[in-house]
């Protein structure tokens, strides 16, 4: 199953982002230009600032024994974080950025981090991951996480540029149930784009992540999609 993490055809690593772009924001200084002392990111020759990108940012402790390992998001301009955050994007491929962090907020890719032990997620353990840039679900996947990820308008420039659409307040998806289905979608896409089985993904599932099958199984919806935890009659 390993082999097929480095799949050529549909993956490409996550250091295509990282070989060029990792910030995590500097020591501050005496200059009065703030969002050029918090970083900056040199793309063809010129200085762009780091907090003027969109980005995705995870947090550095690895949470191992939790419903997930990793928890990526999509962080819109302005935004700034300190060293328990680490975040990477690129300015002129904001394709590439959206797919990376659809790729690693599935549960594959989540399970590979699992695996490893490792107790923080630096950038040296980040750029080792493989993601989906291309393959048949290419479009699919980019605007299901947008619609994860563009709660408010300041995603609006974003989800227009990637979808030639207008972003509005009905753009993003946002009751319990339908955010779910959506997580779960994606972890699908990145499964298919990987060559994994459905058996293989059970496997994965109930025994990498106990917590994530506890609360499923006793997670349900009412009519107005908001969570409610009971016990489920019936497992994955």
């Amino acid at each position: 199953m390993n082999g097929r993490l480095n799949h050529s055809i549909y993956l490409l690593s996550f250091g295509y982002l990282f070989d060029a772009l990792v910030a995590t924001p500097s020591e501050a200084s005496d200059n009065q230009d703030h969002e050029m002392d918090y970083g900056t990111w040199d793309i063809n020759g010129k200085s762009v600032p780091v907090a003027s990108t969109y980005r995705i940012a995870w947090r550095r402790m690895a949470a191992t024994t939790g419903f997930r390992t990793l928890y990526p998001a999509l962080i819109p301009p302005g935004a700034k974080h300190v060293h328990p955050v680490v975040s990477a994007g690129h300015p002129e491929k904001l394709d590439a950025v959206v797919l990376t962090g659809a790729s690693l907020s599935s549960i594959l890719v989540d399970f590979r981090i699992r695996s490893g032990g490792a107790s923080e997620i630096q950038a040296s353990q980040a750029k080792l991951l493989p993601v989906v840039i291309d393959g048949d679900f290419r479009t699919v996947l980019m605007e299901t996480y947008l619609r994860l990820n563009c709660v408010t308008d300041a995603y609006e420039p974003l989800w227009s540029a990637l979808t030639g659409e207008n972003w509005d307040l009905q753009t993003p998806i946002r009751t319990p149930m339908e955010r779910q289905v959506a997580q779960i979608k994606i972890d699908v896409i990145v499964v298919l784009a990987f060559g994994i089985t459905v058996e293989e993904l059970r496997r994965i599932y109930r025994t990498q992540f106990p917590v994530m099958r506890r609360y499923d199984q006793e997670s349900l919806f009412d009519k107005t999609d908001n969570n409610s935890r009971k016990k489920s009659p019936e497992s994955f």
